[in-house]
């Protein structure tokens, strides 16, 4: 969300974009949760600024946007349709309007051509989705190939938060895996274990494909990121050798909390 501008700096410790996301995992159980750890700390902008969809095992579903260095929350009733792409929540809702079937007139396109046509596309599949009809998890990933992009869409994710499954394709295997989550521990004692996603298979447990985590593979890893994106995204900045230092060996400043 390129809209987004995030508050002034304060006595908060801060987090990046992306980080803000592991420090909620790692300390929210509830929606309720999140939006009060959110007041704790203080999000600084990544490269590509974000906005956040939220929903947790109970059902509940939230929207946290930083528009005008102010913290925007949707939740309840705030929320008509819970679809997210990269516009402002409120500015997506009024896109949505124009719409057959959310009380305008303009029919709802076979192939998405714009960010309004995305919402309106997921909108109405989310409205059309019959549980006798079809898989939940089927029709999520339907959903998603409607309004990805073949050749650029590397992976879609499927979230059952209540039975704690993560079920995902990537571009290079197209098949369906499935992590269960509670198959994992998740004690920060325990060594950082990584999914090589594009790579992994349905033919052997997936658990069993985790791998240790390495500083070379992840110095490695980054590399290769940053080149891609500064080959294949116009405007994307050159990112610094000190910058990159400190990406590299950030990791190695994590401590286990033992509470």
């Amino acid at each position: 969300l390129f809209e987004s501008k995030f508050p002034d700096k304060d006595n908060r410790p801060c987090v990046g974009g992306l980080e803000w996301i592991q420090y909620q995992l790692d300390n929210s159980c509830t929606l309720d949760e999140v939006i009060e750890n959110n007041k704790k700390i203080r999000v600084i902008p990544d490269i590509i600024p974000v906005h956040y969809l939220i929903c947790d095992s109970l059902g509940n579903v939230g929207i946290i946007e930083f528009i005008n260095g102010q913290v925007k929350i949707f939740i309840g009733k705030d929320i008509t349709h819970p679809v997210l792409s990269n516009d402002t929540y409120e500015k997506s809702m009024n896109d949505l309007k124009e719409y057959t079937g959310f009380g305008g007139q303009k029919p709802i396109p076979a192939k998405w051509d714009n960010i309004s046509d995305i919402i309106a596309k997921a909108s109405n599949m989310i409205n059309n989705y019959n549980a006798a009809d079809s898989n939940i998890i089927d029709y999520g990933f339907n959903i998603l190939n409607e309004v990805g992009s073949p050749g650029r869409t590397q992976w879609s994710v499927i979230y059952d938060i209540k039975n704690k499954n993560i079920y995902f394709k990537s571009i290079q295997n197209k098949q369906s895996r499935t992590i269960s989550m509670n198959n994992f521990n998740f004690s920060c004692r325990n060594n950082i274990r990584l999914l090589d996603i594009q790579n992994s298979t349905s033919e052997e447990k997936i658990e069993k494909q985790f791998f240790d985590f390495s500083l070379d593979y992840y110095r490695n890893y980054l590399k290769i990121l940053n080149k891609a994106f500064e080959e294949n995204v116009p405007g994307f900045p050159k990112i610094s050798i000190e910058l990159l230092e400190f990406q590299f060996n950030y990791p190695l400043k994590s401590e286990c909390n033992k509470k």
